[in-house]
């Protein structure tokens, strides 16, 4: 299945376009972090709240086509600096450690609230359910939860504005 309305055309996974993105991936992975906030749904969404800025870039009915990724994201950072709690959170899942931060993240905390065990092949396994928290460089934080709410807010708000 080709992807429709982008500038590249090619299969991903039978993802079509940025609103198909929104609704297959991101709010998905919403509805498993409220499920299961664990670190696992906290990363898988905050990857996907991110990188739904290179989908846009691409689909041509977001007016972005054509230009730098960067001018996507000061686009989206200056409407919504939540944005970049978000990019530092992506950041930190795919290289352990905060680097280039946009958000002011000083760190992120886990507070165990629950154990979620898998028994099947290769042995048990297990999840820890938390309570994040979002500590910024000037002291202050917010509960990682928050900060999802609002930015799926935002997208579900953007991608329910019809475009050409």
């Amino acid at each position: 299945m080709k992807q429709i309305d982008m500038d590249v055309s090619f299969d991903a996974l039978g993802v079509l376009n940025a609103y198909n993105y929104w609704d297959e991936l991101a709010y998905p992975n919403w509805i498993s972090f409220t499920q299961n906030p664990s670190a696992r749904n906290a990363f898988n969404l905050a990857y996907t709240l991110w990188h739904i800025l290179d989908w846009i870039n691409l689909d041509k009915r977001h007016g972005f086509s054509g230009k730098p990724i960067q001018d996507v994201r000061d686009f989206f950072e200056g409407d919504f600096p939540m944005l970049g709690v978000i990019h530092d959170v992506a950041t930190l899942g795919k290289h352990a450690k905060m680097t280039r931060p946009r958000g002011g993240v000083a760190g992120i905390t886990a507070s165990f609230t629950g154990v979620v065990m898998y028994l099947g092949p290769g042995g048990p396994r297990s999840e820890h359910p938390s309570e994040f928290t979002v500590t910024f460089n000037d002291g202050s934080s917010i509960s990682l939860f928050e900060v999802f709410k609002v930015a799926v807010d935002y997208w579900d708000k953007y991608f329910k504005t019809p475009r050409e």
